[in-house]
């Protein structure tokens, strides 16, 4: 797929006809903070208190899984995001999901990923472990 526009400026691109679900695409960048610090503090709580691994076990439990959530969001974006689809409808998945990011860089409301959708990406790793 060629690359036919790249913004400069703050501006965001409507992406949905539905007024709600284009509301729900715009995050500010502070939201996943908000929304996944609680998650992952209730874990290590979680860890602390059920597990027999002790304090320090539980602390390399969390930098491994720091050092393992990084390189598979590093694989995901590289493989996933950056996948060339074919179709029209796979570019226009891949559009939504991170093209808008490279055409709208500057895109304050679209920094960071929904956390909805990183939910959906976060699953199958809850389902594995």
């Amino acid at each position: 797929m060629a690359k036919n526009f790249v913004s400069i400026s703050d501006q965001s691109l409507r992406l949905f006809n539905n007024r709600l679900l284009d509301k729900l695409s715009y995050v500010h960048w502070s939201y996943p903070l908000i929304f996944w610090v609680p998650v992952v503090g209730y874990c290590v709580y979680r860890a602390l208190t059920a597990a027999s691994i002790g304090v320090l076990g539980t602390i390399a439990t969390v930098v491994g899984g720091v050092a393992f959530w990084t390189l598979s969001e590093y694989l995901l974006h590289r493989f996933v995001f950056h996948y060339e689809p074919s179709s029209a409808w796979g570019e226009r998945i891949h559009f939504l999901i991170h093209g808008v990011h490279h055409d709208y860089p500057n895109d304050s409301k679209r920094l960071v990923m929904p956390p909805f959708l990183a939910a959906i990406f976060v699953a199958p790793f809850c389902l594995l472990f």
